[in-house]
């Protein structure tokens, strides 16, 4: 198995990821390949959100679960106040949305 992946919120519940190659010992002559998933996700929690983290982020468009800064950036006409935290592992995403 691979390390665990870094929290994907930076506050509250979050999750981590970790992937595992079936190369001990690796598959031959008509072998066997590992049985069950290749990927494992658990929950995670960095420490408590202070106040005002999460309201900062109320209505974004943000994965549930995926922090965003608590921050705000300046409004901008037709810009986000805020960038989302990383987007799950099998997800991608721009900074406002995965």
């Amino acid at each position: 198995w691979s390390e665990w992946s870094n929290c994907s919120a930076y506050c509250g519940l979050g999750f981590q990821s970790r992937t595992r190659q079936c190369n001990n010992p690796p598959p031959s002559s008509c072998g066997r390949y590992c049985i069950g998933q290749g990927t494992e996700i658990k929950n995670c929690q960095n420490k408590e959100c202070v106040e005002g983290y999460v309201d900062a982020c109320e209505g974004n468009p943000c994965f549930q679960g995926i922090a965003c800064t608590d921050q705000p950036a300046p409004l901008a006409p037709g810009q986000p106040g805020y960038t989302c935290g990383a987007c799950p592992f099998d997800m991608v995403g721009n900074g406002e949305s995965c």
